[in-house]
């Protein structure tokens, strides 16, 4: 998993918004394990930090390290740095309330069930002020098994004590399938210690504004009947 040009400007971005300057100490979990991508704003902020050598040193985390983040990523495949944890059960008692910033740049859209629980992960790992940022597929994207929309996160919001920084939808080219693709990037800020939205409350209105594309649940369905086959 990448982040791209646009994302990494976009982090900058709140970065500035939310008052966050450098060198920084704060506490940044990173869900995934990123690698930066080769354009635009990430050479110019690389190039600041040092001579880029091999590709763990273009992994988000040494890039935020450089920075001065405290910083934890998650990955079920614990590569480049990351714990290997599952984002569909509930993190470590020791990882709540313990995060200025979480990021979520490409990943939960690929996490196939329990999305409230991944969702919730984030809420509990977030401290009070807390800066959560998402890049995540738009309403009928055709990547990963989920879209979302503006009024999922709206929705979400409200019912769990978040303040919107910034939604904003963006195009990017895909290469797999050919041509562009829209993007939802969301900011938002945990204003008070409010338990997250009950999953009564999540199945109705917020589960409906979530897009599930079946297509791609037939591929890893497949995926698994390959794998047990021996294929």
């Amino acid at each position: 998993m990448g982040v791209n040009s646009k994302g990494f400007s976009y982090i900058h971005e709140l970065f500035s918004v939310h008052g966050i300057t450098f060198p920084t100490n704060l506490r940044m979990l990173e869900l995934g394990n990123m690698i930066l991508g080769k354009r635009g704003l990430i050479n110019t902020l690389i190039a600041e930090q040092g001579v880029i050598k091999n590709k763990y040193d273009r992994t988000a985390k040494a890039y935020f390290e450089s920075r001065g983040f405290k910083h934890i990523s998650v990955d079920i495949n614990g590569e480049y740095g990351a714990l290997s944890l599952d984002l569909r059960v509930p993190f470590p008692k020791e990882f709540y309330n313990k995060f200025d910033v979480v990021t979520n740049f490409g990943t939960i859209e690929h996490v196939i069930d329990n999305q409230y629980q991944v969702f919730k992960n984030i809420h509990d790992a977030a401290k009070i002020g807390a800066l959560m940022i998402h890049q995540l597929p738009f309403n009928s994207f055709g990547h990963g098994y989920w879209s979302y929309s503006e009024s999922f996160f709206e929705v979400m919001a409200a019912y769990s004590g978040y303040k919107i920084l910034d939604v904003r939808i963006t195009w990017l080219r895909y290469n797999q399938p050919a041509g562009y693709k829209r993007l939802i990037f969301v900011g938002l800020v945990k204003m008070q210690q409010k338990d997250f939205i009950t999953k009564d409350k999540w199945q109705e209105p917020v589960i409906d504004k979530l897009g599930y594309n079946q297509c791609r649940k037939e591929q890893y369905d497949n995926w698994i009947e390959d794998n047990k086959k021996g294929r």
